[in-house]
């Protein structure tokens, strides 16, 4: 009877105990609390674990069953009325703005001393919860990031508090704050210790029985278009011109609120109430800046977003499966600025490279087809017309634009090719566009756009019915052939029905089962000429077979990049019309190991000073029409190679040029916020560490001493 007396007591003691967490408590200055946000009722914020007063400290929001560490507490005092600081308990810093913003910081950070405003906040109710406001820093708000769970600021509006930006007090006892500078709405799970989000039918407890609004995601247009949303983020993303960099904004936003919500709402943007409908100014959009978004109605806001804008067209791509082979079928949606709406296809993609596919950021073929599967041609961001495109993922490159600055040099230095009398059909090289492309749902990253090496794109003559006219020749792998025989020995025999000959492809025509062959006369002859021939028929023929004008330009480019991975590997020869001639020209591809860098991404022996030519020699990597050129001097070759570089010297290869490249990609890139997000989403990944301005500066400089190096080789003063 004394053990049930005793049990019975301990029962009612923690009914009691429930009971009085479940009523809440009035704040009390100077007292220590947990700070929970609306959204997860059972975490709290704390400082990362290498706290630091007086560093660069950041914040996490912890999901815990249990929160009475004393890392997870602050003691909050008033400083004036309205006005507090939050002091850490067991590091003693002061919860403060400071203006920095990484990977893993969000603006707030732990100093020793509060006597600046930066380390003061408003904390009042709002309709539901505490707003903490900087006051230092007007405007920004504290949060929680959804996704990454980091604890920081964002720059809000009165009455535009999303629930992630919403808090409560919870001290030692477990008992919410209910009483702070007037009545604290919370809803019940506020009252508990389950983790997760709130109640859909959440229940008030200040007392007057209303019903407490949580915010939902808002829905709108932009424009007329419809922004794209990135679920892992939760939120939106509207591309801009580029003519709109550094500029305010003009834009038309319509909200679209969700059933149910009461009339009478208005729309709020970073703040400021405008007419639903009507125009919305945006400052200064870009440079990875958030705009809040807010349906408000009364006192409570009942619909949230954020949008971001870019000045980079958006691939939104969806697919059930992605895998190298086959292609297979999803959805692209082109958001282009530039365009009149924004353009949706039915398409089939698959992944594409070779030692690229080890990298989680894969490249992806891209065909676009009709509701039937019928392959449909479109102009894609002001580039050709055509049904297959590729989206270069650059996962290798730490400037994501080697590829991309190397081709647009070579297209606007290389010489046309001899079948090409006027030069205006053939492109020996790709366009392409930056893009920021979104799957399924997800950011995915900063791609290149790109049109591809094809017959279309070099204006080979089309094959007509068994009759072979234009040829395409793709290197697939380093040998003794692709490197057009450097050892010396006789080519083999080839089968003209065969795809595949001796680490070749036969990209045009392609052979197959309807009978359809291709011609490696052409190629085979090459190869022998610069394998096998003597001196004497080399200097005669080497004209004759090969486009030197193109060769002489191309040997040119891959010394000034040092492309250690170009030299018989990821490059194409072609043939205008064998019909005509078998004159074989080059054709550049996959430049990512350019500009110091090697095919792996790092450094190593890729100096400044390195010979080129004895690089390649050393590597085993020396083509043999490379060599035999420079060694017998066919027709001064040597020299007019020395006289061709003084004179893109004065043009292309000026330093300051060769940089304008790179430094318009990274402003469009760094305006745009992408440099930011590309870093969030790949940083690391592949042991590929990006840092882009760094990167820069690192190519200035090589490029500085390559161009030296290169100068005193073909004497340019």
């Amino acid at each position: 009877m004394q053990y049930f007396s005793k049990a019975l007591c301990v029962f009612l003691l923690l009914l009691l105990s429930l009971a009085a967490a479940a009523q809440g408590v009035a704040f009390r200055d100077g007292e220590e609390y947990q700070l929970r946000c609306l959204d997860w009722p059972a975490g709290c914020v704390v400082p990362m674990p290498d706290a630091e007063i007086g560093g660069l400290t950041s914040f996490v929001y912890r999901l815990e069953a249990q929160q009475d560490k004393s890392d997870g507490y602050w003691r909050v005092k008033r400083v004036r009325k309205g006005e507090y600081t939050l002091q850490h308990a067991a590091t003693r810093g002061y919860l403060s703005y400071d203006g920095r913003r990484t990977r893993t910081h969000r603006y707030v950070t732990l100093l020793p001393t509060a006597e600046s405003s930066l380390s003061h906040w408003r904390i009042y109710p709002g309709s539901s919860g505490l707003a903490i406001i900087n006051v230092g820093s007007s405007g920004h708000a504290l949060n929680v990031r959804y996704g990454s769970l980091l604890v920081g600021t964002y720059r809000s509006g009165k009455n535009v508090l999303g629930a992630n930006e919403r808090f409560f007090l919870v001290d030692k006892k477990g008992r919410p704050v209910t009483e702070f500078d007037g009545g604290v709405t919370l809803t019940e799970h506020c009252f508990g210790t389950a983790a997760g989000t709130p109640s859909d039918i959440p229940v008030s407890k200040r007392g007057n029985a209303r019903p407490v609004q949580h915010s939902s995601r808002l829905k709108f247009t932009i424009d007329g278009r419809v922004p794209v949303y990135d679920e892992a983020g939760r939120t939106y993303f509207h591309t801009l011109p580029e003519r709109q960099m550094g500029r305010d904004a003009s834009v038309r936003i319509v909200a679209e609120p969700s059933a149910g919500t009461p009339q009478g709402g208005k729309l709020y943007v970073d703040g400021v109430a405008v007419g639903d409908g009507r125009r919305a100014t945006l400052v200064r959009p870009g440079a990875g800046r958030v705009h809040r978004l807010a349906w408000v109605c009364g006192v409570d806001t009942m619909a949230v977003a954020n949008l971001t804008c870019t000045f980079l067209p958006i691939v939104e791509l969806s697919a059930t499966a992605v895998s190298q082979k086959p292609f297979r079928p999803g959805t692209l949606c082109l958001h282009d600025p530039s365009a009149a709406a924004d353009s949706t296809y039915a398409v089939r993609l698959r992944y594409r490279g070779a030692s690229a596919l080890g990298f989680s950021k894969k490249s992806l073929a891209v065909k676009l087809v009709s509701a039937t599967g019928a392959k449909i041609d479109r102009s894609l961001l002001g580039m050709r017309t055509d049904n297959y495109w590729i989206l270069d993922a650059m996962a290798v490159d730490r400037a994501r634009m080697r590829n991309r600055v190397a081709m647009d040099l070579w297209m606007d230095m290389s010489t046309p090719p001899y079948y090409d009398a006027r030069g205006k059909k053939a492109r020996t090289g790709v366009r392409g566009r930056p893009v920021e492309v979104f799957f399924n749902g997800r950011y995915h990253g900063v791609y290149h756009l790109t049109e591809r090496i094809d017959r279309k794109q070099l204006a080979l003559a089309k094959t007509e019915g068994t009759e072979v006219r234009g040829l395409l020749y793709k290197s697939t792998q380093w040998s003794t052939w692709t490197l057009l025989g450097f050892d010396g020995a006789q080519p083999p025999g080839y089968d003209n029905a065969g795809s595949v000959w001796n680490a070749w492809e036969s990209k045009y025509p392609e052979p197959d089962a309807d009978g359809t062959r291709t011609d490696w006369q052409p190629l085979r002859n090459a190869i022998a000429l610069c394998a096998t021939a003597s001196d004497a028929e080399f200097r005669e023929r080497v004209g004759e077979v090969f486009d030197l004008p193109v060769v002489r330009d191309y040997w040119l480019f891959c010394e000034l990049l040092h492309a250690v991975d170009n030299s018989g590997k990821n490059m194409f020869w072609v043939v205008g019309d064998v019909r005509k001639s078998m004159m074989l020209t080059p054709v550049p591809w996959d430049l990512d190991g350019t500009f110091g860098r090697s095919w792996d991404g790092h450094r190593s022996d890729v100096r400044a000073s390195n010979d080129y030519r004895r690089f390649l020699l050393q590597q085993g990597h020396q083509n043999a029409l490379f060599e035999r050129l420079y060694k017998l001097n066919p027709d001064d070759w040597n020299e007019r190679l020395a006289e061709r570089y003084r004179t893109l010297r004065h043009s292309h290869f000026d330093v300051n040029r060769l940089m304008a490249r790179f430094e318009h990609y990274h402003r469009l890139m760094q305006l745009s916020g992408a440099d930011r997000r590309e870093r969030e989403r790949w940083n690391g990944s592949g042991g590929i560490r990006l840092r882009f301005s760094e990167e820069l500066s690192f190519i200035r400089s090589w490029l500085e001493a390559r161009l030296e190096s290169l100068d005193r080789k073909y004497d340019y003063h």
